[in-house]
């Protein structure tokens, strides 16, 4: 039972603080500001989790006051998107143990996918430090999930004086920055945090993001190719490869990098709109350039025709 429980806590603490997602559509970029998980590899992940659920279940059952097998029941539940029973193992793990900063935290994220922001700041004040990082990186996804992104600037900017050197404060505060385009408030911050933890990928990737906005194409380039050293199938990666080559007119090379994103995504699996939109630029530029052929089309919108032809059947 020991290594059971000690899975399911390291399988937890690996998931990052959840960015803003987005796809830049201005001036014809789509650039993917964080990664997008592959569907094949959410399904096996899923797979994982329902079989260390039913594991941790049996064994509460057999040890009901268990504080460890409650808190991972919770943290399991949560990456399952079961956040009322998320939220109601981290309520037993707080009767047995007011003191459990874990449990509170789970409960606050719960929370937070279940709209109810006023539960949410009363919880952070419950963690005993309102002046700490974590409350502020909590009451700044507040912000961000109502919308109020200049107020999750204002408590990130407030916390980081307090806190100059937390890499999750100037995370945070530089993906605001990026998002409104400030670039070069968004560079310092992400150089920051890679200051402190070197080959930090979330910063390398949102520096390149940066560089390539800025138009800094080979700066940009070197930092993708860095993060694809360590790990080739890197979908966000890809992509902002082939948008970037696109972006210096190498449209063969965007295209061998968009196929190997989507390569990636599974036989079933359909590129998102804006992803198609993007694929048709690049049929058009190498059809003007005599590059690409039918073949080459066919093969890259195969998934986007399985998915048009499961729809038309209604599976």
């Amino acid at each position: 039972m020991r290594m059971l429980l000690t899975a399911a806590v390291l399988l937890s603490a690996c998931q990052t603080v959840e960015y803003v997602k987005e796809v830049d559509k201005k001036n014809a970029v789509y650039y993917l500001y964080t990664h997008e998980e592959q569907p094949v590899t959410r399904s096996a992940r899923k797979e994982a989790l329902h079989k260390t659920q039913q594991k941790l279940l049996a064994a509460h059952r057999q040890q009901p006051h268990s504080v460890k097998i409650l808190l991972n029941l919770a943290q399991v539940s949560f990456l399952l998107g079961e956040y009322a029973d998320s939220a109601r193992f981290s309520r037993q793990v707080l009767k047995l143990d007011l003191t459990s900063q874990q449990a509170r935290l789970i409960l606050i994220k719960n929370l937070l996918k279940q709209k109810k922001y006023g539960l949410v700041r009363i919880a952070i004040k419950q963690l005993g430090n309102a002046d700490s990082a974590m409350a502020a990186n909590l009451g700044a996804q507040v912000a961000i999930a109502q919308e109020n992104y200049s107020e999750a600037f204002r408590i990130l900017q407030k916390a980081l004086h307090r806190h100059p050197q937390a890499p999750s404060l100037l995370m945070n505060a530089g993906l605001i920055a990026l998002r409104f385009r400030q670039l070069d408030r968004a560079r310092t911050y992400f150089q920051q945090v890679l200051a402190k933890i070197a080959d930090h990928p979330d910063a390398l990737l949102h520096l390149a993001v940066v560089d390539a906005l800025q138009k800094n194409y080979q700066a940009a380039e070197e930092k993708y190719q860095r993060l694809l050293a360590s790990r080739k199938k890197n979908p966000t990666v890809l992509y902002n490869l082939s948008v970037l080559k696109s972006r210096t007119q190498d449209y063969r090379a965007a295209m061998h990098a968009l196929q190997r994103y989507d390569d990636l995504r599974g036989e079933k699996v359909g590129l998102l709109p804006a992803e198609q939109q993007y694929l048709h630029e690049l049929q058009k530029k190498l059809h003007a350039q005599q590059e690409m052929s039918d073949a080459d089309i066919q093969r890259i919108a195969a998934n986007i025709k399985a998915i048009e032809m499961d729809k038309a059947v209604g599976r």
